[in-house]
């Protein structure tokens, strides 16, 4: 977390805390006791800014239960009842991670309800809900056709998105929405102003529904460590795959890597387990040029095949065992074939304990 740490450290030295750089550390422990230093000042002042948010909207349901003469737990029923946190999205508890945004646009026919956020690294989740304001039911097809544009601190953001959606009532009237925003290069580990706006890719709506929040990366990023892999392999198209660093915290695991030309002429993922026997499986979530990220899909969402399964690495993982396995990616319309999948190098073992 070094680089992450410089940034944060300098800007929490204001604080009163004295923190010592990465080269004042002289072993783990001092490492440790740095980043709990790092994590007790950022949290006071997340709560702060979280404490100022709940007076404030309180204050708007006060207006809301005044003007429209509805009792408070009603109003507080009707909150409840269209929530979509990204734990619930994610299929994982990410609640300390995430914060609340609570905003809602209402414009032809439609409400859109910005739920929750999480700034992870180089990566930006937000939840939300779609409804229609006759509370008619909504069909997935009503919403599919909207473009999600994100701008942050007023610069439109370059890097792909995803996401995933599902009815939150049996009467299909509420459509929860997940959406990550892929942020190669972007620093998020600090408090973002960030802009974003649904747009009808078929001008069937004319209008757009544009949202403004605040995300704060700061404390997943200090409760991150990272180590450098500088491992290479060669791909059977005759380019270099180099794996260069691996990263670890509360939310997931990811290693960055490059290659020696631009573009992918195949697929390629990354099996490992760690000396507990824990298996995980890093698949590419993002890629430009020639730089790209793999990310642990078993501590997210688990094995598909076994969902059993003892997944992720552990806090108390010494080692990680790895390999690639590279497969040709399909015709256009085609289907991935993972089982096709073909080692590639040797397999390697990472010291986990050289995390820092």
């Amino acid at each position: 977390m070094n680089r992450e740490y410089y940034k944060l450290a300098n800007a929490i030295d204001s604080s009163g805390v004295k923190l010592l750089r990465p080269h004042e550390q002289s072993d783990r422990g001092a490492g440790n006791k740095c980043r709990q230093d790092v994590l007790t000042v950022i949290r006071s002042e997340k709560n702060k800014r979280k404490r100022k948010h709940l007076m404030m909207t309180a204050a708007c349901l006060a207006v809301i239960a005044v003007v429209t003469g509805i009792f408070h737990n009603e109003v507080q029923a009707a909150i409840e009842r269209i929530r979509y946190s990204l734990s619930m999205a994610l299929g994982k508890d990410v609640s300390d991670y995430s914060e609340d945004i609570l905003a809602s646009i209402s414009k032809e026919g439609y409400i859109v309800t910005l739920q929750e956020t999480i700034a992870a690294r180089e990566e930006l989740f937000i939840s939300y809900t779609v409804q229609r304001e006759d509370g008619r039911p909504i069909a997935a097809e009503d919403w599919t056709t909207m473009e999600a544009i994100l701008f942050i601190n007023g610069k439109r953001a370059d890097g792909g998105s995803g996401g995933s959606f599902m009815h939150l009532d049996q009467e299909q009237t509420v459509l929860g929405c997940e959406i990550v925003f892929r942020l190669l290069d972007t620093d998020l580990a600090r408090n973002n102003t960030y802009e974003l706006k649904f747009k009808d890719l078929t001008d069937r709506r004319k209008e757009s529904w544009d949202f403004t929040f605040e995300a704060d990366g700061s404390e997943l990023h200090a409760q991150t460590v990272s180590m450098p892999l500088e491992t290479a392999y060669t791909l059977p198209d005759g380019s270099t795959l180099t794996l260069d660093e691996l990263f670890i915290n509360g939310f997931g695991e990811q290693i960055t890597f490059h290659t020696s030309k631009e573009g992918l002429s195949m697929e390629f993922e990354l099996r490992a387990y760690d000396d507990k026997g824990r298996e995980a499986k890093f698949t590419i979530t993002s890629f430009g040029t020639n730089k790209g990220v793999l990310e642990n899909i078993y501590d997210r969402e688990g094995p598909m095949e076994d969902s059993m399964r003892e997944s992720g690495i552990g806090s108390d993982s010494k080692t990680l065992t790895a390999a690639v396995y590279a497969y040709e990616l399909p015709e256009e319309g085609g289907q991935i074939r993972t089982d096709d999948a073909q080692p590639i190098g040797e397999t390697v073992t990472w010291d986990l304990t050289k995390l820092k």
